[in-house]
């Protein structure tokens, strides 16, 4: 469970139109972030973001920095995970990321569209993998009956 100061001091920060800086701490969003990076994050609200922004989310426990993968569902996906985040209620989006920093140099994050290969990156993958898991149980030899 999120700690209720912090997540209120995160969304008052974010509320008073101030960037947020922070810092990653596992490494579900690698290639892209790896921990230790740092993130400004801008704030936004679920009209501002788009297919394929990264987009920092309250859930009931934590804060979380994935990549919106669907609008119309309102799903987020970390790039380095194969299934998706449960869906989310819109209003739970609190910022869009738009800048990474690392070893002393700073990035812009390409804005939408740009994000969308992504996106399809993401899905491809997923999909691949998906598929590997589908053939290894049609593969898998099964065990005989005593006759």
């Amino acid at each position: 469970m999120i700690d209720p100061v912090a997540a209120r001091a995160i969304r008052g920060w974010l509320a008073g139109g101030a960037d947020l800086e922070l810092v990653v701490v596992s490494d579900s969003m690698v290639p892209l972030l790896r921990t230790g990076d740092r993130v400004v994050v801008r704030p936004a609200s679920s009209e501002d973001v788009h297919t394929g922004d990264l987009v920092l989310v309250q859930t009931p426990e934590r804060y979380v920095l994935h990549r919106l993968i669907s609008r119309r569902l309102w799903r987020t996906a970390g790039d380095a995970l194969v299934w998706a985040d449960p869906p989310l209620h819109p209003s739970s989006i609190a910022g869009r990321a738009v800048r990474i920093m690392r070893n002393g140099e700073s990035f812009e994050l390409p804005a939408f569209p740009l994000n969308r290969l992504a996106v399809l990156r993401w899905l491809g993958r997923a999909l691949v993998v998906r598929v590997r898991i589908a053939s290894a149980r049609v593969a898998r030899p099964r065990p005989r009956r005593p006759a």
